[in-house]
């Protein structure tokens, strides 16, 4: 019902990759395709969490803290060390 829309979009995408990649042997072409098809798979993983929209934007919140709060004091002594 409400996830077939994005089913169709996925199965389609999926094979427009592989008509890429085994009929028409285009490298960019493939690229492009399979990186929609991440997407869109990464979309409907991070959309099926709990919470949905929220929960993602929480999480992702989250995740960045953590990697601004640890990756900052290591890139500051990277920092210091070659170009200090």
């Amino acid at each position: 019902s409400k996830r077939l829309p994005y089913a169709l979009a996925y199965a389609l995408n999926l094979l427009l990759t592989l008509w890429a990649a085994c009929i028409r042997r285009s490298y960019i072409l493939t690229v492009v395709f399979a990186s929609m098809q991440i997407g869109g798979l990464a979309w409907t993983a991070l959309m099926n969490m709990p919470g949905g929209g929220r929960g993602v934007l929480l999480v992702l919140r989250k995740v960045c803290g953590l990697v601004w709060t640890v990756g900052r004091p290591l890139c500051m002594a990277c920092w210091k060390c070659c170009f200090g």
